[in-house]
């Protein structure tokens, strides 16, 4: 125990110290690990360190904007015209061919699966505001769609 000219006492343990300062009565204890307490009330609680104040600086809110969403929309919207003409085409011809004896050819039938696999993963990913993947997933979609189109004749 310490005990300085102004009457503050400082007592020094294994588990850390308390400082008593005289004149406000205030009780201050730092912690083993050097952790400052103050004591209010008889319990020890965690002192807040001032820190001086950062400037707000407003962040972008996250996510695509508004314009890009609709865009994205839009193009969503076409593509997806498209494909509900092809697929009602394809079938009619799969539908003709299987009246006749015949099968659609595995090529065509393997594009129009992968390209309904496709719109359903872009229109997901717009659904979750996700463009890069909505992007990705309907120019894979395109792809399939345009051969589905050529072999078509549209």
């Amino acid at each position: 125990m310490k005990v300085d000219a102004n009457g503050n006492v400082t007592i020094d343990s294994p588990q850390g110290s308390m400082h008593v300062d005289a004149q406000t009565g205030s009780v201050k204890m730092a912690g083993k690990n050097g952790e400052k307490l103050s004591v209010r009330g008889g319990n020890p609680t965690p002192e807040r360190v001032q820190t001086p104040e950062q400037p707000v600086v407003p962040t972008p809110p996250p996510g695509p904007s508004p314009e890009e969403i609709a865009k994205a929309e839009d193009e969503a919207d076409k593509i997806n015209v498209r494909a509900a003409t092809v697929q009602h085409s394809v079938e009619t011809l799969r539908q003709q061919q299987q009246a006749a004896g015949y099968n659609l050819r595995a090529d065509i039938s393997s594009s129009q699966d992968r390209m309904q696999a496709y719109l359903a993963k872009g229109n997901a990913a717009l659904k979750a505001q996700d463009l890069k993947n909505t992007q990705k997933y309907f120019d894979l979609a395109e792809a399939e769609l345009g051969k589905l189109e050529k072999f078509l004749g549209h």
